[in-house]
């Protein structure tokens, strides 16, 4: 792996505990997917909630991935869960930005624009 793949894993990783840490806060037990082999990078669970899968993504810019987000989208509908899709967006010379989180089960995937991304 290259220097700069390293270096995106990381950040990526760092960007899952910090919202692990957040969920943690907020009273929910959470396992996290190592390895990005599953279709959600963490899982939160609380008793007498509805179980919430959460997809992390730290980017540069303007990345994201609607084909990516629709099948997220689908697995947790397959299984009944919560989704959200965690980002950071920040600019290219700073290491972190705001945590954001979009609920997927009330967004229209194939209309959602950047600008909304953004807010």
């Amino acid at each position: 792996m290259s220097k700069k793949g390293n270096k995106n894993k990381k950040k990526g990783t760092a960007f899952e505990y910090r919202v692990k840490a957040y969920m943690v806060k907020r009273g929910y037990t959470v396992l996290r997917a190592r390895g990005s082999l599953g279709p959600a990078d963490l899982f939160c669970l609380k008793p007498n909630e509805k179980d919430v899968a959460i997809q992390c993504k730290d980017v540069k810019s303007n990345y994201y991935s609607k084909q990516e987000m629709s099948e997220f989208k689908q697995f947790c509908r397959t299984f009944d869960r919560q989704c959200i899709w965690a980002y950071n967006f920040h600019a290219p010379d700073k290491k972190r930005g705001r945590m954001k989180f979009l609920d997927l089960a009330n967004i229209e995937i194939s209309s959602l624009t950047m600008e909304q991304l953004a807010q």
